[in-house]
């Protein structure tokens, strides 16, 4: 049991070092990680700028933000467009993810 328990700690540490050094190996998921949207900050407020491909500086409310290629723009619920409510959710200055509202949620 305790040889079991000290192989797969050591599988799981070459696996952990294979992914910090961006290789990948068989059987071992090397999946870039995820963005996680715990402890995001959010504001909601009305569109009133954005860039045309979804990346660069946006006024949402009364706060400028700036995206990047990584944010991910959540147009589940309709497209994101001046005028629209959003949810804006971000990390240290950088935007995770814009969610289009209904209006009424503004």
């Amino acid at each position: 049991m305790a040889r079991q328990r000290r192989r797969f700690s050591l599988i799981r540490a070459v696996g952990m070092l294979a992914v910090l050094a961006g290789a990948a190996l068989p059987g071992i998921d090397a999946a870039v990680p995820q963005p996680s949207f715990r402890h995001a900050e959010r504001f909601v407020g009305v569109i009133r700028m954005m860039p045309r491909d979804g990346v660069g500086t946006w006024l949402i409310g009364t706060t400028t933000i700036t995206t990047g290629s990584t944010t991910f723009l959540d147009d589940a619920q309709g497209s994101l467009a001046v005028g629209t409510c959003a949810r804006v959710e971000m990390r240290r200055e950088n935007v995770l993810r814009i969610t289009r509202l209904k209006l009424a949620g503004c």
